[in-house]
């Protein structure tokens, strides 16, 4: 009995999701980015693993730093991170782990969005065009926000079923890499409600932005390294305005 019970509450709740329109839409959506590669016998991996804490601290340190960074400034730092990045897909080869790189947290709430990105948090408002980050060390700038870019739903084809949702598979060329990406359909898609002025053609999130729905997987592969963005957690449910009130 008590399974039955349990196989209906999830029913309803993925037919609630599915049904839920983009406006109406509040809850919790979670995606984790990853790499992984094949394991390399010859390596130590208790150093391989020492080494990609390191690398992932730089990484997170200089992700923030780039959230302000003045543009002369920014091109070096954005040559920095390709270097970590880099040697992040070599430790990935060597361990043969699936490795955490970050996560992403998104309270969604009816065209508003409180976001906590690697330690950076963002307050969005899209009803009244206002985005906020806030810094590690507590500063708040204030960004502005890009247009909603229009929507591509050309090439669509039915994807796997992600956290009980059906989904739409696209496969896109973004920044002269080949992605697949997988999408259920009618709930606000979370890149595009971020989406920041500035962002180019060959930023992964902002290519996303043109396609319809949620982003439940996002997947690439470079050789013996496959790039990952996944949902690991969306729950639909009601969230506090307090949420979403701008910082001062």
């Amino acid at each position: 009995m008590h399974v039955r019970l349990l196989i209906l509450i999830l029913l309803l709740a993925s037919s609630a999701l599915a049904t839920a329109s983009d406006s109406e839409f509040a809850g919790v959506v979670e995606l984790a980015e990853t790499i992984s590669g094949l394991r390399d016998e010859r390596q130590d991996q208790e150093e391989l693993g020492r080494y990609a804490k390191q690398i992932e601290q730089r990484v997170e340190q200089t992700r923030a730093d780039l959230a302000t960074a003045p543009p002369v400034v920014a091109q070096t730092l954005k040559e920095d991170l390709a270097f970590y990045q880099a040697e992040q897909d070599r430790v990935a080869v060597a361990s043969g782990h699936e490795l955490v790189l970050g996560t992403s947290t998104y309270k969604v709430s009816r065209g508003r969005v409180a976001l906590n990105r690697n330690g950076i948090e963002y307050r969005i408002d899209r009803n009244r065009g206002t985005a906020q980050a806030r810094l590690p060390d507590k500063r708040i700038e204030v960004m502005e926000l890009a247009p909603l870019p229009e929507v591509d739903s050309s090439g669509g084809e039915p994807g796997p079923v992600l956290l009980g949702l059906p989904t739409t598979r696209f496969v896109r060329t973004i920044g002269g890499k080949r992605y697949t990406i997988c999408l259920a359909g009618g709930l606000p898609n979370v890149c595009a409600l971020t989406l920041i002025r500035g962002a180019t053609d060959n930023d992964l999130f902002a290519g996303i932005a043109r396609l319809p729905g949620i982003p439940l997987l996002v997947e690439t592969q470079d050789g013996d390294i496959v790039r990952r963005l996944q949902a690991t957690r969306l729950i639909a449910r009601e969230l506090p305005d307090s949420d979403f009130i701008p910082w001062k």
